[in-house]
This record gives C-alpha cells, structure tokens and sequence, in this order.
C-alpha cells in the first residue's frame, strides 16, 4: 500500500488539477501497523516534527512515534471512516485529524487499535494475544476507544451520501 500511495501522490495526481484527497478507508482493517505509518508520514508534515500515536507495553517505556520529514503533499483531505474502520486503519485516521492534516467524516470507528503478537500454545497450535497498545495524545483516547469522526453522517446515509459529504466538506476547503 505505501508504495501506491506514494506512486498516486507523486505520478498520478496532478497538482494542478487536484484540488484535493478523500481517502476512504470505512471497512479497512488496515494492516501492519509499520506500513500504516509509512502512509501518514506521507501526508503528516513533521517539519517540525508531530507525534502521531504513542506505543505502550507493559514493562517497556511508552514509545512516541513521529512524522519527522516534509509530507508528500499539502493538498486539502478529507477521510472516510465507519464503524467497520479498525486497527491500524484506526491509527491512520486519529494521526490525520489529531494534527488537523484531515477531517474525519462517517461514524465512529470499531476501537480496534492493539498490538496483537502471536504465540505458540502447548499443543503447536497458536493465538494472538495483545501486547500493547496505543495512545493518541491530543485527545487522551486509546486504539480501543475508537475513533469519533469531525463530521458525524447521519445514521441512515448510504455509503454514496457519505462520499457525497466528504466532496462537499473537501470542496469549501477541507477543514473542520
């Protein structure tokens, strides 16, 4: 996925004919979580540099993870989520609208943000276990909690009139 993303951002979408980006992720479980941050790096400036969530495991120092290079693009974004928007997908969607690069539009998000390793049971078999998880510091929320969209659809939008709404925030300049 990074590497489309940043294919799309650098070979695909004109700048001068691209007014702006609606990424929409509603259904998306998101994947490895270092791939995810690959992707907001994209579209996060961290000049200067911008935590994006914060690592936490049990016995380890919490871990801040940052967007420390100039984004790819500055173009206005608006991103799509719902209630079947978990994991890192999660993480994707908070770091975009903690650093005010996105609104959030839909509902809220399914909180399925941990850190998931798999471990061997006795009989051979394994399972997942979580190890940790993470916090969005601007809001003190955690990958479980969910995340809360700025632009809340009414319940009983269509897919196509929440798509409808996130042209209509991206067209009066893409902010809340």
């Amino acid at each position: 996925t990074p590497a489309a993303v940043r294919d799309a951002l650098i070979t695909t979408l004109s700048p001068q004919n691209t007014r702006g980006i609606i990424l929409d992720i509603r259904g998306n479980t998101g994947g490895a979580y270092s791939e995810v941050l690959k992707v907001a790096r994209m579209f996060i400036d961290g000049n200067p540099p911008k935590t994006l969530w914060i690592i936490r495991q049990e016995g380890k120092e919490p871990v801040s993870v940052q967007a420390q290079s100039p984004a790819l693009t500055t173009l206005p974004c608006v991103v799509l989520i719902d209630e079947k928007t978990s994991g890192a997908a999660e993480l994707l969607a908070a770091s975009m609208s903690q650093t005010a690069r996105a609104t959030l539009v839909g509902s809220m998000t399914a909180g399925g943000a941990v850190m998931k390793e798999r471990v061997q049971n006795p009989d051979g078999t394994s399972r997942l276990v979580q190890v940790g998880d993470f916090l969005f510091p601007k809001t003190g929320k955690t990958g479980t909690d969910g995340v809360v969209p700025d632009i809340i659809a009414p319940k009983d939008a269509s897919p196509e009139q929440v798509l409808e709404l996130g042209k209509k925030i991206l067209a009066e300049g893409g902010t809340r």
